[in-house]
């Protein structure tokens, strides 16, 4: 009970059915948009302009739509994660209100790395194959694109990386969600940021795809059990 002129707690809101259907199907939906660029278009050959080129012009029709996609999926991750947090307790919470504010950070670089993806490369490459008045400077054009998108993709990753990490840190101090979801969390998302932090893309994959299994897992967890009872006092 509250009494004027005394401080009231505020309680953190409770994962109602509702709540927990939008969460759940927030990190379900985000998963899968994000798996979708990698299932359509693979790996362009980034060590070459003149291949990327050609290789995003036999992809003209879905290059654009489709990286546009990868960035609403992690927005998807990024709002679901941080109305998750608003509902854990005590240290988990505040854990992650810092989250919140890595996962917008995560999300506005990662929206500025796939953008240049989405925008710039489809008009060089119809540029460059519908015959360039000068095709030897569109390529060096090109290749400085590359080597600021090369640049930005492993901040990007990076970014990501310490937005899973931190909202697995936050669910390992909850209680009301499987402890070992937490760990999974922080586990994947540190091996994303090692692997952006050493440049490296083939340490990358692995704890992407556990990422991604983890944010299906969670998605379910949230969905099924939600928050329990108050205890008995």
């Amino acid at each position: 009970m509250s009494t004027s002129g005394t401080a009231t707690t505020t309680e953190p809101p409770r994962l109602t059915p509702r709540s927990r259907r939008w969460i759940a199907g927030g990190l379900i939906a985000g998963t899968v948009l994000y798996v979708l660029p990698s299932a359509a278009h693979g790996n362009p050959p980034i060590e070459s302009a003149e291949a990327t080129l050609h290789y995003v012009a036999e992809r003209s029709a879905t290059w654009r739509p489709i990286h546009l996609v990868n960035i609403a999926a992690v927005l998807l991750w990024a709002v679901s994660l941080a109305a998750l947090g608003d509902r854990l307790q005590g240290p988990a919470r505040d854990v992650a209100r810092a989250g919140r504010l890595t996962a917008a950070v995560a999300t506005a670089v990662f929206a500025v790395y796939f953008s240049l993806h989405a925008m710039a490369l489809p008009v060089a490459a119809a540029r460059f194959v519908g015959g360039a008045a000068d095709p030897a400077a569109l390529l060096t054009q090109v290749e400085a694109v590359l080597l600021v998108l090369g640049a930005t993709a492993f901040t990007a990753q990076a970014l990501v990386g310490v937005m899973i990490g931190v909202h697995g840190l936050a669910l390992t101090l909850d209680r009301r969600l499987p402890r070992w979801l937490g760990v999974v969390g922080l586990v994947a998302g540190l091996g994303w940021l090692a692997g952006a932090v050493i440049i490296d893309f083939a340490v990358i994959v692995p704890f992407t795809a556990l990422t991604w299994l983890w944010a299906i897992v969670l998605g379910i967890v949230v969905w099924r059990r939600g928050a329990p009872a108050p205890a008995a006092t």
